[in-house]
């Protein structure tokens, strides 16, 4: 197969096919722009809502958004002026978005389980100038608005709440053909905005930050061609607008005429499938965490995925164990996997092909890229080091943020990533790990979790942490520490044979294999832990002990390797055994914060459906109401006072 990607092997530069050309001016108002698109085939049915199952067509679509942006111009909505979002995926949150497109109004979404100070610190910094939440969210939206200093109008989805604008009213407001028709010939001008759309960085570049985004970044040119389809096409994705992937999703759906399905739920592999199947979607996009949830529901079938043709994964690195047990359920089906990032949009795709190993594939036409070491020197196909771009059209800022802005490129003007990886011979784009994830191994990078990965896969390893043991001639030396699983009887040896073999050569252990069976079992008399409120002092052998009876506790109560156990917690002394006893269970963990409310917690419990919940005994209302919302009816189990109907800590253990 001809690459795609050419190299400048003087300058070890990677360049994509030349940009495309588009059918319309890249100037011209993204609004204007989607209104035109929907107009060519008025009938068709643009979105389904599976909660109230209102079917809106690509007429109804363009009008609402008309009627929106026409009440948002009345209340005083400019070019410019920053519109913030606090809802879920309702059906009138598209055409708001449209209208917002329309009038040259950034948008910004928090993520529904967001708490007051996350969605403040944000906002704080994109000052909208009005607020869109469900009617639930406004007791939080309010909490906000009072310590925002430029007070933006709130306006609610949902139930009509007494004092508040809603969406309908706003709609009745903007329905006027004066103002249609201002609003129309403004957007016929050349657009004059830096930035059409705000999204929070996912965190790879350090604390969420406000990216600012021109929507040229992630209206695909590939998408833009004449392609708008009549056929029977549907869309379906879990993902919300917190992230940019979510607005691709509204975009392929527009550009490529495919009927979006869309919901209110958050993430369940039950509803996943359901959807899937009755809906008979042909398209998704999800990330890999949501695949594996997907097909390790008990409702998973060898015909859950049959509708779909086209399915699209990113978000983070796909394993080759993942697609292992996908492949089979997704026969003459496209896979594509994809790499981008908030503040660059798409960077690569690949189409996947069984016969090569997992890649991001060829990088996108238009992008230009390098790959680093630690010195900043470029490095050639084959070498790993950081992978940085330059794109057609790049991040503009991190709005407020002018330090973070420059420091995130180089003097040459390539966006660090700070993704480790490398270009092969054929130009495919390998991403391996991160960069702080790095041994610096003579003059080589040694990604630390591609040592984790290989090395966890072996029977009888329970944890595993690479290391690098400093070395004078050789800066680190690769190394492992063990954690054995009870009763293994792996040795130094068959962990060094396997990173030999399956990694590169400067991958090898020469810093050594380490292995701890029992640290506690060291210095039993040691004092572990001192509480604070009540003074219990536990020594290593106590926490041995209790570890011990947790764990048969839970085991006697049905807990197997896999099952998730919940907290809902403070740090009380028998917080840390039942820990250890997870750990001794390979039952994996998951905290909620103790000032999280029902919602936030049901949101991530919804996901990892934990088969039980360690909770204060003052947490036993909140827990019962989000015991009462999941399907899988987890055992609560109690810290604290003894209450009546309750299983206590001290009734596991003596069970256990």
């Amino acid at each position: 197969m001809h690459s795609p990607v050419s190299y400048n092997s003087e300058k070890k530069i990677w360049r994509g096919p030349n940009k495309v050309a588009w059918l319309f001016n890249e100037k011209a108002n993204l609004g204007r722009i989607i209104l035109s698109y929907l107009a060519r085939d008025p009938r068709k049915v643009a979105q389904i809502s599976d909660n109230n199952g209102i079917r809106m067509t690509n007429r109804e679509l363009s009008s609402d958004t008309e009627k929106i942006a026409g009440g948002l111009r009345r209340r005083g909505c400019q070019r410019g002026d920053v519109v913030g979002f606090m809802a879920r995926n309702c059906h009138n949150l598209t055409p708001t978005l449209f209208a917002c497109f329309l009038l040259e109004a950034p948008t910004h979404a928090m993520d529904i389980h967001q708490e007051e100070n996350e969605i403040y610190a944000l906002f704080s910094i994109t000052k909208p100038k009005f607020i869109f939440c469900d009617d639930e969210k406004i007791p939080l939206a309010e909490k906000v608005v009072k310590r925002l200093h430029n007070s933006p109008t709130i306006i609610v989805y949902g139930r009509k709440v007494p004092n508040y604008i809603h969406i309908e009213d706003l709609m009745r407001e903007g329905d006027s053909d004066e103002l249609r028709k201002e609003i129309y010939e403004e957007s016929c001008r050349e657009s004059e905005a830096k930035y059409h759309i705000i999204v929070s960085s996912s965190g790879t570049t350090g604390p969420s930050k406000a990216v600012c985004v021109p929507y040229q970044t992630l209206l695909v040119p590939h998408w833009t061609k004449d392609i708008s389809s009549t056929s029977t096409e549907y869309l379906f994705s879990f993902c919300t607008l917190f992230w940019s992937v979510s607005y691709l999703v509204l975009f392929m759906s527009v550009f490529q005429g495919i009927t979006r399905i869309i919901t209110t739920e958050t993430f369940s592999p039950e509803l996943y499938i359901h959807i899937i199947t009755k809906y008979k979607v042909t398209h998704t996009i999800m990330s890999p965490l949501f695949l594996e949830h997907i097909l390790n529901s008990p409702k998973f079938t060898s015909s859950s995925l049959y509708p779909l043709k086209y399915i699209w994964v990113g978000g983070n690195i796909i394993s080759e164990q993942l697609l292992r047990k996908l492949l089979p359920h997704i026969p003459s089906k496209d896979l594509l996997i994809s790499y981008g990032m908030s503040e660059t949009g798409g960077i690569s795709r690949y189409l996947y092909d069984p016969t090569r190993s997992v890649n991001v594939g060829f990088i996108d036409p238009g992008i230009e890229g390098i790959v680093v070491d630690e010195e900043g020197r470029k490095l050639g196909p084959g070498e790993q080091g950081e992978i940085c771009f330059k794109t057609p059209y790049s991040l503009f800022e991190y709005m407020g943020n002018p330090e973070a802005t420059a420091a995130l490129r180089d003097s040459e003007g390539y966006l660090h990533t700070g993704d480790l990886g490398y270009y092969d011979e054929d130009g495919y784009l390998r991403i391996v790990g991160r960069c702080k994830d790095v041994i610096k191994y003579f003059m080589d990078h040694v990604s630390g979790s591609e040592i984790e990965r290989v090395v966890g896969n072996l029977p009888g390893v329970f944890q595993v942490a690479a290391v690098g043991i400093p070395d004078e001639k050789c800066y680190q030396l690769p190394a492992v520490v063990i954690v054995k699983q009870e009763g293994a009887s792996i040795v130094e040896k068959e962990v060094s044979e396997v990173v030999a073999r399956e990694l590169p050569n400067s991958h090898r252990l020469r810093g050594g294999v380490y292995f701890i069976d029992n640290y506690l079992a060291r210095d039993p008399r040691k004092v572990a832990q001192i509480s604070d409120n009540n003074g219990i002092r536990m020594t290593n052998r106590e926490l041995s002990s209790d570890t011990e009876k947790i764990a048969g506790g839970l085991r006697r109560r049905g807990c197997q390797r896999g099952d998730v156990v919940g907290f809902m917690a403070r740090n009380g002394h028998n917080l840390t055994p039942t820990l250890f006893a997870c750990f001794l269970l390979e039952a994996p963990t998951h905290a909620m914060d103790i000032h999280q409310e029902e919602n936030e917690i049901y949101g991530l419990f919804s996901i990892t459906k934990p088969k039980f919940i360690f909770c204060d005994d003052e947490k036993i209302p909140l827990a019962e109401k989000v015991v009462k919302r999941l399907h899988n009816s987890p055992t609560i189990i109690v810290y604290g006072r003894k209450v009546p109907n309750y299983i206590h800590i001290e009734d596991l253990m003596r069970e256990g």
